[in-house]
Formats: structure tokens, sequence, C-alpha cells
């Protein structure tokens, strides 16, 4: 008969090992996971600026196109 004690140890050495493994496997997903949210929130700063420089161009535009119409106005008052 085997002494319990070596059973002991050699069952917590497999636990040891499949918690090695667990967590290399998670670190990995982690590691991975982590990656795809940096390169999101590059493509949502990208975005966000693309944004502000969209409200510009349209502000930019907008004053254009009042300054035509205030011109076409001024053309036919006279």
């Amino acid at each position: 008969m085997t002494d319990p004690e070596s059973q002991t140890v050699a069952y917590l050495r497999r636990i040891d090992e499949k918690l090695d493994r667990y967590y290399a496997e998670t670190g990995a997903r982690l590691d991975r996971i982590e990656d795809e949210l940096l390169v999101l929130n590059g493509i949502v700063l990208r975005l966000e600026g693309r944004e502000v420089e969209t409200r510009g161009l349209k502000g930019i535009l907008g004053r254009h196109e009042r300054a035509i119409a205030l011109l076409e106005d001024q053309r036919n008052g006279d």
C-alpha cells in the first residue's frame, strides 16, 4: 500500500500543474483582449477626431454659405 502523504503530495502536484496551465491560458487570453482593447481605443480616438474635424468643416461650410447668401442679397438689393 502506498503512503497517504505521498498520494496527497502527488495529487497536489497535479492540481498545481493544472492551475499553472489554467493561469497561462487565462493570461494569454487577457493579453489578447488587452491588445484588442488598445486597437479599439485607437479606432475610437480616430473616429472622434474625424467627428471633430467634420463639425469644423461643416461650420466653415455654413459660414461660407451664409456669406454667399449675404452677398447675393446685397447684389439683388442694389
